[in-house]
């Protein structure tokens, strides 16, 4: 394939995305360094089996 032809964007992130069930939101860790640079609330988590209606 010739240069500057193909799919274009970014040819790495290095992004993880960590869900923190008991906290109700995610983190999105830096690959690179391992440090978090955000913190995403995802709101309360619905449980199925808990006998409410």
């Amino acid at each position: 394939m010739e240069r500057g032809t193909g799919a274009t964007g970014p040819a790495s992130i290095n992004q993880v995305c960590v869900v923190n069930s008991r906290s109700n939101n995610v983190s999105v860790i830096d690959g690179s360094n391992n440090t978090v640079i955000a913190t995403v609330a995802v709101g309360t988590p619905f449980f199925f089996g808990t006998g409410l209606i």
